[in-house]
């Protein structure tokens, strides 16, 4: 049984959306007469990471089921989750905390910096962070612009956070006791040429090389937007690029989650470009092999099947330069190429063990139509039959959903013949109907899905077939408008199941049936006047997470919670014995400034305030970064990093004769 608290993206490392511990929210109780939005938790930016919550956890005496945000003005939060009362917030932009040695301010990144508004109008914390509740670590990834001798530096950041107190761990750091986050990417561009200075590098050609045969990670270019994963005892983190501004690959990397020191690095397309690892907000998915899974966007594919010959694989079937644009990717420990002196073909540490790549991956390329907008999820075995018994499903902008073989993924093919014979099986586009930007759910051998542009659909998956229906099981009478959604599951077991959906045109909650979304139970519009519920303004790839009878969505600065407008006594008395009594922090803080540099927010702490957005003055938390709180436990063991690699430097290349043009449906469909 899957744990109440939800620690990571889509509930758990298989991404498939359960939380199958909620005995408060049933179909018979969520409508708009006996559900709806209990309060608004306005926080400092817009909120595009889906909040994380730990039910039970102590913080500063007191127990609390606590709700954690990350916003784009790079600020975590801790709210209490029954009220939204703040207990301690983090900001990234303050010099103790963050901060490149002489900078004289710090900021979040303007959009305008990154050449669009898909992310708007500042980056800060755009991916999910991860919990591991066994050591109350919450890591989380930050970008920031910081000015040194006057030059903007933009950086991104790997912080480790005790979520009882928003302390930073402690870690050494060139022999030294420290509380650093570690810097993944530091990087200038000053009259056209880039200086990357960062850890993260392969072997390579690729596009953005230092013209000595080394891929650097470019901290400008590179959106951290892949939700953090934590399996095997490792930390992994991946990227694709803001607004397809280039140069930019598909990364991942590994650190170690005590040390945060870097154990491996991997790129999609080191001698190529692109290959982004965009997935919508999604995540690495694990097995329990400890194998990991993601889909990669446009870019360079080495193989080519025109005129029904194989060209650019070798005789393994894998891609002769390792590029691996349009693929599903299967990412294994490397124990023999473990050191950026002894480097694989990908990189060093991990390694691309196996792959899938449409047959017609260059058509895709040339389309525009990412396989990488959606990410992957991984099936139970019940699924699945003796001649396939592990699975995993997923969709991009085409539509088509692919079943795959986790222990044979079935590489590339000639021809659409071939590949049918080597997959297990392939659903054409027109049952969805849509592009998918999202991650689907399962439940109850039923997977779903929210396209873009049409209506959400699920499709039955019997236990025991390895076999996907090959016409939607039902259908929702709404349609879903641009970028579709993520849908969430909360269900008692195998009862009671409801499928929650953010729907981003419309900017709604809504909630369907999981016996068939043909029957929807509630929207955030259907009460008395549409507005007693209002959602306000959802943001890009929103996924709702749901606990303990309380359903939460982020959106443009706040958190917008809803529950049962009258909850029962049994759910009350739990709200009361989570709560504790406690005095408010903000009264109880101390009041000492911290010092901060440049911040560009007068007030971080939010209000709470039940049913409105309106603000309240509360003094800020900064004595919380003053010390860890270690009860009960020894300190743990640390290792040294290994020292950064030197800075390189290149100029800008002029784009390959084939790159495609920026067009309008570049515009709508780039930064997945």
């Amino acid at each position: 049984m899957l744990s109440a608290s939800v620690v990571t993206y889509h509930n758990d490392n298989a991404s498939d959306g359960q939380n199958t511990q909620e005995t408060v929210l049933t179909p018979s109780n969520v409508n708009s007469t006996s559900f709806g939005k209990r309060f608004t938790a306005s926080v400092d930016g817009n909120v595009y990471a889906q909040p994380l919550f730990v039910q039970g956890l102590t913080i500063a005496g007191g127990v609390h089921n606590v709700l954690f945000v990350a916003t784009e003005h790079d600020s975590v939060y801790a709210l209490d989750a029954t009220n939204g009362n703040v207990l301690w917030q983090d900001s990234f932009l303050t010099a103790p905390v963050s901060g490149l040695p002489g900078a004289t301010s710090i900021t979040t990144v303007p959009n305008g910096d990154l050449g669009g508004t898909d992310i708007h109008p500042e980056i800060g914390i755009t991916s999910t962070p991860v919990i591991d509740p066994s050591t109350n670590t919450l890591y989380v990834t930050a970008t920031t612009k910081e000015m040194v001798s006057g030059v903007a530096h933009y950086v991104q950041q790997l912080f480790a956070l005790n979520d009882t107190s928003g302390a930073e761990n402690y870690r050494i750091l060139n022999g030294q006791n420290t509380n650093l986050p570690e810097t993944l990417g530091d990087t200038t561009f000053i009259s056209g040429v880039y200086a990357n200075n960062s850890p993260i590098w392969v072997n390579g050609t690729g596009e953005g090389n230092d013209g000595q045969g080394h891929v650097f990670f470019n901290a400008l270019r590179e959106l951290q937007r892949v939700a953090l994963t934590l399996a095997n005892n490792q930390l992994y983190i991946g990227w694709a690029s803001f607004n397809d501004q280039e140069p930019y690959h598909g990364w991942i990397a590994a650190l170690n989650p005590s040390t945060l020191a870097l154990t491996g690095v991997l790129n999609t397309t080191p001698n190529g470009i692109e290959g982004g690892l965009w997935m919508s907000g999604g995540k690495l998915s694990v097995d329990a092999s400890g194998a990991l899974y993601g889909m990669t966007g446009n870019g360079t594919f080495d193989g080519n099947n025109t005129g029904g010959t194989i060209t650019g694989i070798n005789s393994a079937g894998f891609p002769v330069s390792g590029d691996y644009g349009n693929s599903f990717i299967k990412v294994t420990a490397d124990t023999v190429h473990n050191s950026p002196t002894n480097q694989n073909i990908n990189g060093w540490g991990l390694q691309i063990a196996d792959y899938f790549s449409p047959f017609n991956s260059n058509a895709l390329n040339i389309g525009d139509h990412d396989l990488g907008s959606g990410a992957p999820l991984l099936l139970p075995d019940a699924a699945g039959n003796a001649a396939h018994p592990h699975l995993l499903v997923g969709a991009g902008k085409k539509g088509t959903i692919y079943l795959l073989d986790r222990d044979n993924m079935g590489k590339f093919s000639a021809s659409a013949s071939a590949e049918n014979s080597t997959i297990v099986e392939e659903i054409s586009m027109t049952a969805l109907a849509g592009a998918v930007f999202s991650t689907p759910a399962y439940f109850n051998q039923q997977l779903f899905f929210a396209p873009q542009d049409v209506a959400a659909k699920s499709f039955s998956i019997l236990n025991g077939t390895a076999r996907v229906g090959k016409t939607p099981a039902s259908t929702s009478q709404d349609a879903f408008g641009l970028h579709g959604a993520t849908p969430s599951v909360s269900a008692n077991g195998s009862t009671n199941g409801i499928i929650w959906v953010t729907d981003l045109a419309s900017n709604d909650l809504r909630a369907y049936s999981a016996t068939g979304l043909n029957t929807e139970l509630y929207t955030s519009t259907q009460a008395a006047g549409g507005s007693r519920d209002a959602l306000g303004t959802a943001e890009k790839f929103s996924v709702p997470t749901v606990a303990n009878g309380l359903v939460y969505v982020g959106t443009t600065h706040s958190i917008v919670v809803y529950g049962l407008l009258n909850p029962p006594a049994s759910a009350a008395a739990s709200v009361s014995a989570a709560s504790n009594p406690l005095p408010a922090l903000s009264q109880a803080a101390p009041k000492i400034a911290s010092p901060s540099v440049a911040s560009d927010s007068s007030s971080d702490v939010p209000s709470i305030v039940a049913g409105s957005d309106e603000q309240n003055s509360i003094p800020r938390l900064d004595w919380l970064f003053a010390a860890p709180i270690m009860k009960g436990s020894a300190p743990p063991a640390f290792a040294q990093l290994e020292s950064s690699q030197p800075v390189q430097k290149r100029s800008p290349q002029t784009p390959e004769g084939d790159a495609l043009p920026v067009s309008a449906i570049d515009n709508v469909f780039s930064n997945f």
